[in-house]
């Protein structure tokens, strides 16, 4: 089982190609025999990342399982496709071979959220006040391709 957001997938994907790994990073997307997508097509792919889920739901599809998170209607994927014909066969495949599970109702996020004790903040690096979803600037960038890169633990986010 695997379980990824799909916006980090996409990314590692592009990745890939310049080392040229993308072959096996996309075997290893396509024979898992459960992939979870997060949080698919909240923003406009690129005509490569269109290319990529195109190849992915057409690799998994009677294959093996998939689930895939959307804030999304399906009906919407097709406008985050830069390639029209690419989006309509993928979500067709994707549409045609899935249930459909609407979750409605208040977010579940609202009730998960810490509460702050104002007069303790916490330290980042160097002694700063730290606030929880900001990086640290000396540690993180984004490269070329938009990915999130955490220098000090060389991981690609």
């Amino acid at each position: 089982m695997t379980f990824a957001r799909a916006d980090e997938t996409l990314c590692r994907l592009r990745q890939s190609r310049f080392d040229n790994s993308r072959d096996a990073q996309m075997t290893a997307l396509a024979t898992v025999d459960l992939l979870i997508l997060d949080d698919f097509a909240l923003e406009p792919m690129s005509k490569e990342e269109s290319k990529d889920v195109y190849q992915l739901f057409l690799e998994r599809t009677g294959r093996a399982s998939m689930i895939v998170t959307s804030n999304r209607d399906t009906a919407e994927w097709l406008a985050m496709f830069d390639e029209v014909l690419l989006a309509q066969s993928a979500v067709d495949r994707f549409k045609n071979s899935a249930y459909d599970f609407v979750v409605e109702g208040e977010s579940y996020r609202a009730r998960l959220k810490p509460a702050i004790d104002a007069s303790t903040p916490e330290l980042g690096s160097g002694g700063r006040a730290f606030r929880p979803g900001l990086r640290d600037e000396h540690h993180a960038a984004r490269d070329a391709s938009g990915c999130f890169i955490d220098y000090e633990a060389s991981t690609v986010r």
